[in-house]
């Protein structure tokens, strides 16, 4: 097992106990470290990726490619390069877009978590609208948590997302959830660079 896989895995158990931390009632220095861990991890991980990612070295008596080819050759060679500013196009787009649907799912929570049914109900089946936003934010989790072209800011919101439902949630049943709330909504406004009222 390589070192980037071994951190992936320690960053998505202490993602996961952050997750799982925040409802619990763990207080928030914890919750904080397990994604502190989880975010370290990932960095690492990523880091080892890119730095074990070298091609073989060839010997001086070997011709490369590059050298054996001729003019007409060497063109095409040069027009190969230019799809990278494509590709940094689409991962910009890429962020964007996910960017964007996470303020929408976020403009939705804001919006239902005011309604008299999510408050009696919250996540329930029996209340199908925060019933289908908790599933379709957990498969949003999922599928961004594994695009490994998002930057981690952004990769953490959908779980920070979650966790503000429920902050909602615990804060109607009178808990005093404040700090977490206000916690939620900074790394929400830092991954996205959203701002309430937006």
């Amino acid at each position: 097992m390589s070192i980037s896989t071994l951190c992936f895995i320690v960053s998505i158990i202490a993602m996961f106990m952050f997750y799982i931390s925040v409802p619990m009632g763990k207080s928030r220095k914890v919750s904080i470290a397990w994604l502190a861990v989880g975010i370290l991890g990932l960095i690492i991980g990523t880091g080892t990726n890119t730095k074990t990612g070298t091609a073989p070295a060839s010997t001086a008596s070997e011709p490369t490619p590059a050298a054996t080819s001729t003019a007409s050759e060497a063109e095409p060679a040069a027009t190969s390069a230019a799809p990278a500013p494509a590709a940094k196009k689409s991962k910009a787009a890429r962020i964007k877009e996910v960017k964007k649907e996470l303020v929408t799912l976020l403009r939705e929570l804001e919006a239902m978590r005011t309604t008299k049914q999510f408050r009696e109900l919250r996540f329930s089946a029996k209340n199908p609208i925060a019933a289908d936003w908790k599933k379709r934010m957990e498969e949003v989790r999922e599928r961004i948590e594994a695009d490994d072209n998002l930057p981690v800011e952004v990769k953490i919101v959908p779980g920070v997302l979650l966790s503000l439902g429920l902050d909602y949630v615990w804060q109607d049943r009178g808990s005093d959830k404040k700090s977490d709330i206000e916690y939620d909504t900074e790394l929400i406004e830092a991954g996205l660079n959203w701002k309430p009222g937006n």
